[in-house]
């Protein structure tokens, strides 16, 4: 059988249009469902680790008073 042939089959069935529609349709399903496992996976790794955050923050230097009151003086003239 010829793909002419096959396609004067099925186009008892279904118009050529209407396969092409259905295929399409299911492609676009199937990325949407790829898509969304991809999604759930990057935002499960994104979240925080709070005990890492805890140790960021406890590892910055302290910032110094005199550069804290020049800061200030510059804004206000």
């Amino acid at each position: 059988m010829t793909m002419l042939s096959l396609a004067r089959e099925c186009s008892g069935f279904l118009s050529m249009d209407a396969l092409l529609s259905i295929t399409g349709m299911l492609v676009c399903l199937f990325g949407l469902v790829r898509v969304i496992l991809a999604y759930t996976g990057t935002t499960r790794s994104a979240a925080p680790d709070p005990e890492r955050v805890k140790r960021f923050i406890d590892s910055a230097p302290p910032i110094q008073a005199p550069l804290i009151n020049d800061s200030n003086r510059t804004d206000s003239q």
